[in-house]
């Protein structure tokens, strides 16, 4: 596997959510265009990942393209709606059920973190073990 990961179809999936993430962005105080980019967007998360299985284009760099795009396209929607002032003005959300919300969400991201960190670590460690090892168990 080279450089023709970058044209699996699932990637290619990949690429245009990112479009569509950014399109998302670009109109979002109007939904005619923001409720179909980031829609869209959502429900092509589920088709990659069905595609890559199906097709047999799983790869390293999909499922990192995958999560970068989800965090991107989650992120982008929480700021916006927080800017917006969705919670308070909108919802008319008490300030202390906010706070627990924030809390809670951060509590969750934190844990997704070390998840995180604890992969990252795992991969370093793969990357990094004694070769000369390897060669003298084959």
């Amino acid at each position: 596997m080279g450089l023709e990961v970058l044209l699996y179809v699932p990637n290619l999936i990949g690429y245009i959510r990112v479009l569509l993430v950014l399109a998302a962005w670009a109109g979002f105080n109007n939904p005619e265009i923001f409720v179909p980019c980031y829609g869209i967007s959502v429900i092509l998360d589920g088709v990659d990942g069905f595609v890559a299985r199906r097709l047999k284009q799983t790869s390293e760099l999909g499922a990192w393209l995958d999560v970068v795009i989800d965090n991107t396209g989650r992120g982008m929607l929480w700021s916006m709606l927080f800017q917006m002032g969705i919670l308070t003005q909108i919802l008319h959300l008490p300030a202390w059920l906010q706070t627990l919300g924030t809390l809670l969400l951060s509590m969750g991201r934190l844990l997704c973190l070390s998840v995180e960190i604890w992969c990252i670590w795992t991969h370093v460690r793969f990357l990094t073990r004694n070769q000369t090892l390897l060669k003298k168990v084959e």
